[in-house]
């Protein structure tokens, strides 16, 4: 279940997420470079992968 909506950038590698359960390890990123998602295991919470908004895309 979602229990946070709010979209993160990962500014560094470009990544799109949505926070969904902190008790997981598993993080699935959207890349808007590569336009597709990637996974990665992390000790931080999980994001579920989703594709960011349009004006999220622009310079």
């Amino acid at each position: 279940m979602v229990k946070n909506s709010e979209i993160f950038q990962d500014k560094h590698r470009k990544l799109f997420c949505l926070e969904i359960d902190c008790q997981a390890t598993t993080l699935t990123f959207y890349d808007i470079v590569r336009d597709e998602c990637i996974q990665s295991i992390t000790p931080l919470c999980p994001k579920a992968c989703i594709r960011p908004p349009a004006p999220m895309l622009l310079p």
